[in-house]
């Protein structure tokens, strides 16, 4: 995936540079610093496609002001994980930038705020607690999630507005980030089944890069026992997926729970 993004970011901006006249060498940093391995945050990947979506819009001068916004992304220490609330990001446009690209169903509102106040410090401090907890009972999904996610997100939901409660969420288009209803998880157990159900998805993104997990055509809806609503079939493989995924992580945990009291 991030080598995937280098390659065509530096395909994209060559030829948006051709089409207005002159060089954008500034990407040519990122570029070469994400082939040589390095690993910047999930705002980098939505920064580039809302660059695609300009070009593709023939907003040029749209797309050179994101690229100018490119320029300043940073890299990860690639062992980094970040956990914040969405208050908690320093950068206002990256804050709305999220929450735009979370929010792309027409038919499906997902507004997502910041959790308030002292309360934000306490979600955080939580959310590690179980990563610890996850990291000392189910240490290879630790390492796979430590792999995919580079920033936890913790919001809450507008219920007044979407019309439903949500437990986490994350987009093709922000990869490496997950962002988990902090209200919904109040325990280790919670938030480890939380980690398991969400990387799932940015596992399944990764390995949509070169071809789509299923070949059925977006408008075909189809029932499902996981859910009321008919659903597309990649929705399907996604939910069918991420419940068997779930049923695997607390069973390993609940395995390592009886094997210790058992010594």
């Amino acid at each position: 995936m991030r080598q995937g993004l280098a390659d065509s970011l530096n395909y994209v901006s060559g030829e948006l540079g051709k089409q207005v006249g002159k060089s954008l060498d500034g990407v040519d940093e990122l570029v070469a610093a994400t082939s040589r391995g390095a690993v910047y945050p999930p705002s980098t990947f939505g920064l580039y496609y809302e660059i695609v979506s300009a070009v593709m819009e023939d907003g040029h001068q749209a797309a050179e002001t994101l690229i100018n916004e490119l320029q300043s992304e940073r890299k990860l220490d690639g062992n980094e994980l970040n956990v914040t609330t969405l208050g908690g990001i320093e950068s206002i446009s990256v804050q709305k930038r999220y929450q735009r690209l979370m929010d792309t169903d027409p038919n499906t509102p997902f507004t997502i705020l910041s959790p308030a106040g002292e309360e934000a410090d306490d979600l955080v401090s939580q959310f590690k607690s179980g990563h610890r907890r996850l990291r000392e009972t189910i240490p290879v999904l630790a390492d796979e999630f430590e792999s995919l996610v580079k920033e936890v997100v913790l919001v809450v939901g507008d219920v007044e507005s979407n019309g439903y409660d949500f437990a986490g969420g994350s987009s093709y288009m922000l990869w490496g980030a997950l962002f988990i209803n902090a209200e919904r998880h109040k325990s280790d157990v919670a938030l480890i089944e939380a980690i398991a159900h969400e990387s799932a998805h940015s596992f399944l993104f990764g390995m949509t890069y070169d071809e789509p997990l299923v070949l059925n055509a977006d408008d075909e809806l189809l029932q499902s026992p996981l859910r009321d609503d008919p659903r597309p079939m990649d929705g399907i493989y996604h939910a069918t997926f991420v419940l068997a995924r779930m049923h695997w992580a607390m069973s390993a945990y609940s395995g390592r729970r009886r094997h210790k009291r058992s010594r």
